[in-house]
């Protein structure tokens, strides 16, 4: 037996198919925490300093996904923290101004200035 309590205002049919494509995704999200953003190693045996460590971790998720969603491109959507980090964020570049614009400029030779899949 089976019951689904819910704020949406949606028809039930349509709650109980969205269920159903949601299924499983609570626990990626949770070894993602856990594994990707430390959550799984709590700093101290105090629950006010777990507590915050766990609160910052929570928050540190959610701004990761906001950034997948808002600012990189579509093809980073599915990519996990550490491969965003290796990806995109370990990049080497040189920061330039012209006419009142940021440019970075990459390698010519790295996958990231021709993966047509990413950007």
């Amino acid at each position: 037996m089976l019951g689904i309590v819910t704020n949406r205002d949606i028809p039930g049919d349509n709650l109980i198919w969205w269920h159903r494509v949601r299924c499983g995704k609570g626990e990626e999200i949770h070894k993602v925490m856990k594994e990707d953003l430390a959550g799984g190693h709590l700093p101290s045996g105090s629950f006010g300093a777990n507590a915050a460590w766990w609160g910052i971790m929570v928050l540190a998720f959610n701004l990761n996904a906001l950034t997948k969603r808002l600012v990189l491109p579509k093809g980073w959507l599915p990519k996990r923290l550490k491969a965003i980090r290796f990806g995109f964020v370990n990049l080497a570049g040189r920061v330039m101004s012209r006419a009142r614009q940021l440019i970075i400029r990459l390698s010519g030779g790295h996958h990231g200035t021709n993966c047509s899949s990413c950007w």
